[in-house]
């Protein structure tokens, strides 16, 4: 515990409140924690109402205490095991801990808990005998939002990404580090770019440090200066793995850090894939959706190509891939890269009204070209095919535009 108390006392003056919610059950009149969250705010974070959502058998409440509070608050739920909010009292039983890890980097998921800063994380979980279970019956009470479970309603309130599975029983403790943050991380041909948003630090008082493993070899950088909100780190070879980590030359702490490897299976938030053949391949592995069109080959009937770039550009962009499975499997191109440059560029100039903008190029993966078509959200929407009419996208399909989606693209902005 010392170590949370010593933390909020750094990094106290970076905070203004602390926003405590909770989500409660009650059963055979007892009540029991079902999850809680204090997470403590940057100053100048504007504060709202206190909350409390009484669904009878389940109580989610929200409240704003100042630092010091909240404080006191923690040392009350940790030595003498009560926790209160509001007007409630609750006995509790359970182990406060840490998680195990220095810290959580900026946009990344922990125990369902993201933020856009970097962030320490720590806990008192809930023995089993001390746990309220969430009601697993349809959350339905007049004037209040409706879910399907206690666990998502609990999950939703909390702001805890739980999926269809089930909420923690534990009580966090979310410490934001508003130091500096590492905005995105961008890799482009032959080097990486990071973007760094300063917050208490200043941007001379900050470091990058990059470590890159290739097909050749493994490289690190030296200390790094930012400049213009950006570090830059040349490299040769197919990336396998890259970490930046943002360090204080004040004080030497690392703030924040962000990593990438194609053979991860993970979340990219903050990750941007510009190099070419990179980029493809994450395209592939994201398989088709709501801005991903993959195409075997260049269909025979056009609107089935020219159907995806019209929505493409009603809606936010999008890729097409044309040498590339729906399963993923790049089979390459069957004709040469000029005659199907050719070919879809006179059925775009024929078949759409006005004319997306549409920009063609050729990659090579596994010794097979596929041929990309990087389709921007138009600035003159609505975008037609002149026989079929007006589309957009929905997931991973296209469909013919409402009459009232047509009227809003038409809307002047």
């Amino acid at each position: 515990m010392n170590e949370l108390h010593g933390l909020i006392g750094k990094r106290e003056e970076t905070y203004s409140h602390v926003m405590i919610r909770v989500g409660l059950s009650f059963a055979k009149n007892i009540t029991k924690i079902c999850c809680g969250r204090f997470d403590f705010l940057q100053k100048g974070t504007p504060t709202s109402d206190d909350v409390d959502l009484n669904y009878g058998n389940l109580r989610l409440l929200r409240a704003y205490l100042s630092v010091k509070e909240a404080s006191d608050l923690a040392s009350e739920l940790i030595e003498r095991k009560e926790l209160r909010v509001k007007d409630i009292t609750i006995p509790v039983s359970g182990q406060y801990h840490t998680m195990g890890l220095p810290y959580v980097g900026s946009m990344q998921h922990y125990a369902g808990i993201r933020l856009e800063w970097p962030f320490s994380l720590y806990g008192f979980r809930l023995d089993p005998n001390a746990t309220g279970y969430p009601p697993q019956g349809r959350m339905v009470k007049l004037n209040l939002p409706i879910y399907p479970r206690g666990d998502d309603a609990v999950a939703d309130f909390c702001d805890l990404d739980i999926g269809t599975g089930t909420v923690q029983n534990e009580i966090f403790f979310v410490l934001p580090d508003f130091r500096a943050r590492i905005r995105e991380m961008k890799i482009l041909q032959e080097k990486l770019r990071v973007g760094v948003e300063p917050g208490e630090e200043s941007a001379e008082n900050l470091r990058l440090k990059f470590y890159l493993e290739t097909g050749q070899e493994s490289v690190s950088s030296t200390d790094i200066a930012i400049k213009n909100g950006f570090a830059e780190f040349p490299y040769e070879g197919d990336i396998k793995l890259t970490i930046a980590h943002l360090l204080s030359a004040r004080t030497g702490d690392d703030i924040d850090h962000r990593e990438f490897s194609p053979w991860w299976d993970r979340s990219r938030n903050g990750i941007v894939v510009e190099a070419s053949e990179l980029r493809i391949q994450e395209l592939i592995r994201e398989g088709e959706g709501l801005r991903i069109e993959l195409k075997e080959e260049l269909p025979s009937d056009e609107h089935r190509l020219l159907d995806s770039v019209v929505e493409f550009s009603n809606t936010a962009g999008g890729t097409i891939l044309v040498g590339v499975a729906e399963n993923g499997e790049v089979v390459g191109i069957r004709r040469s890269v000029e005659d199907l440059r050719e070919t879809i560029s006179n059925w775009i100039s024929e078949k759409c009204d006005p004319r997306p903008e549409v920009e063609m190029n050729e990659v090579c993966l596994d010794e097979k070209t596929v041929l990309v078509l990087d389709v921007r959200g138009g600035p003159n929407k609505p975008y037609q095919d002149t026989d079929r009419g007006f589309f957009v996208r929905r997931g991973a399909s296209n469909r013919q535009a409402r009459r009232s989606e047509i009227e809003e693209m038409f809307r002047p902005r």
